[in-house]
C-alpha cells in the first residue's frame, strides 16, 4: 500500500461499517471459466457460478458477489460442486474494500459519492494481470462516473493518501487508493435456481 503510486491490485477488503472480520464463502466456478486473480470482482453466470467480471460491464455490475479472496486457476473449476472446484469470495454486502484510481482516468476530490466502472483489463502501465503474485490489476475507472451507475462507489479516500488529492486528470503520480463499496451486490443466486451440472 503506497500513496501516489500507479501499482494496480485489484479490490483488498479493509474494516469499516462495524465489520470485525473478512467474511469469505465458497463459489462454484465453471470449468470454461478464464482465471481468477485475488482481488478480482466476480459475478454470477447465468450457470450461476461466479466469474471475474469483464470491464466496463453494467449488466455484470447487477450481479456482483463480491471480490476473489484467492487466486483460481483457468478451466479447472466444474459445476460437479465440490470443495475442490470452488473460490472463495469476500462477500458480505456492506464490505469496504481499498483500489487505486487508473493513471488514463483520475478521481479526485469531487468524485467521492460518485460511482465507478471497473477497468478490468489494458489498465495504463499494466500488462494484465499479475502473474507471479496472482494478483488482480483491476483499477477504477475515473473517467468513467454517474451517480447511479457503475461496480464501486467512492465512499473516502484512503488514509495512506495523507488527505493529498491526485492534482491532475491523468497521470501516474495523481494515482490514489481509495475506499469504495459495491453497487448492486448480490448475496447468492435467484431464488429457485440450482447450479447447472456440465
Amino acid at each position: 500500500m503506497q500513496p501516489a503510486t500507479a501499482n494496480y491490485f485489484g479490490l483488498m477488503p479493509v474494516n469499516g461499517n462495524g465489520i470485525e472480520s473478512m467474511q469469505t464463502n465458497a463459489y462454484a466456478v465453471s470449468s470454461s471459466e478464464g482465471a481468477i486473480y485475488a482481488g478480482d470482482i466476480c459475478v454470477f453466470t447465468s450457470r450461476n457460478t461466479v466469474r471475474a467480471i469483464s470491464t466496463g460491464s453494467a449488466a455484470g455490475g447487477a450481479s456482483v458477489i463480491g471480490v476473489a479472496a484467492q487466486y483460481f486457476a483457468a478451466n479447472v473449476g466444474s459445476t460437479t460442486v465440490t470443495n475442490l472446484n470452488k473460490c472463495l469470495i469476500y462477500d458480505a454486502p456492506d464490505q469496504l474494500f481499498t483500489a487505486c484510481d487508473s493513471s488514463s482516468g483520475v478521481v479526485g476530490s469531487s468524485g467521492i459519492g460518485l460511482s465507478y466502472f471497473i477497468l478490468a483489463t489494458g489498465v495504463t502501465g499494466s500488462t494484465g494481470p499479475n502473474t507471479t503474485l496472482n494478483r488482480s490489476v483491476m483499477a477504477i475507472s475515473g473517467a468513467v462516473q454517474a451517480s447511479s451507475a457503475g461496480n464501486v462507489k467512492i465512499v473516502a479516500l484512503h488514509p495512506v493518501e495523507n488527505n493529498v488529492y491526485g492534482t491532475a486528470a491523468t497521470g501516474a503520480a495523481s494515482v490514489r487508493k481509495w475506499v469504495v463499496a459495491l453497487r448492486s451486490h448480490v448475496f447468492q443466486a435467484a431464488a429457485g435456481t440450482e447450479v447447472l451440472t456440465s
